[in-house]
Order: structure tokens, then sequence, then C-alpha cells
């Protein structure tokens, strides 16, 4: 059972990233991240830490031995926990009172986000365009890079002549005489 590759896959596919994306925001590579998800692979604990911090979890969460410490909203359990705790220990008086207050601040709350779901995704609709124009313009940028590289990488790696030796210097100041042709 590859608990460690679901749950990667799970946070992954939570945030809507791409292996290439991920792998890109981890500094690693594609097929790596696939790897770690199909459990061919296991990462070391230096990039066990990166995934962790990275999706705001502990590593015993990525192998499976414990609940997330964040929701994909931000609010991490112990924060809920802490609430809840909270409003067990309080009086009837000031559990009413938050039960109020809950009622009035959730219909706002859904307003606001009502609001700015147009609005993001208008936003989302403009942005991605010019992103894509943007991926387009730095294709040929990014090839003339490469063939650019290939060069340099080229050029380096022709070794230099090493210098004569004096003894081959020597031989080839020598004059040349003509051989004999009698025998």
């Amino acid at each position: 059972m590859n608990k460690y590759g679901n749950r990667l896959r799970e946070l992954r596919e939570q945030r809507q990233y791409t292996q290439e994306t991920l792998a890109k925001l981890l500094g690693t590579s594609r097929s790596r991240i696939a790897m770690y998800e199909r459990g061919e692979r296991q990462p070391d604990f230096e990039m066990q830490e990166a995934i962790a911090d990275f999706f705001n979890v502990t590593i015993d969460y990525l192998f499976g031995r414990e609940t997330p410490i964040a929701d994909k909203d931000g609010q991490t359990v112990i924060e809920a926990l802490q609430l809840y705790n909270a409003y067990e220990e309080a009086t009837p008086e000031v559990q009413q009172a938050v039960k109020i207050l809950l009622k009035q601040v959730k219909p706002a709350v859904e307003n606001l986000q009502n609001q700015i779901k147009p609005v993001a995704e208008r936003l989302q609709s403009q942005v991605q365009p010019i992103a894509e124009n943007l991926q387009n313009q730095m294709k040929p940028v990014a090839k003339n890079l490469q063939k650019v590289a290939s060069k340099t990488t080229h050029i380096q790696m022709v070794p230099a002549k090493p210098p004569k030796s004096k003894s081959s210097q020597q031989l080839s100041e020598r004059p040349h005489l003509p051989k004999d042709t009698k025998k």
C-alpha cells in the first residue's frame, strides 16, 4: 500500500497542481513526483520536509499516520479544536451570543463570497490569455537559450592542443634531407 504516494497525489490534486508545476515549485523533476506518487521511489528526508512544508502538513501525515494540520482553506485543525474547546467551556450565555453572532456573520460572508466569485472568474479569464501569450512568446527565447547553452557546452568540452615537447620541436626543426634513391 502506497500511503505516501496517495497522500502526495491527494494534496497536489486538492490544490490543482500538475506534477510538472509541483516539481518546478519543489525544484525537482516531474518524473520524480510521478515515481513518488506511484510508490516507485521514496523522497530523501530533505525532500520530505520540503513537501510537508509546502503543503503545510507534517511528514507523519504524508506517511498516513495522522490527520492534516491545515485544511485547503488554511484553517488548522488545532485552531478549530481550540475554538471548539473554548466554546464548550464557555457559559451558556456566551455560547448563545456566539450562535447569534455566527447567524449574523454567515450571510455576510456568503454575500461577500458571491460578490468576489464573479470578479475572480473575470480576472482569471483575463489573465489566462495573457499568460498563454507570454508562454508562446517565451518558447523561441527558451529554444535560443538552449542552442546557446549547447554551443557553449560544446566549446568548453573541446580540449586545447598540448604544447609540443622539446624533443618533437627539435625533430621538426631538423632539415629534411632527400632520401637516397640509390640502392
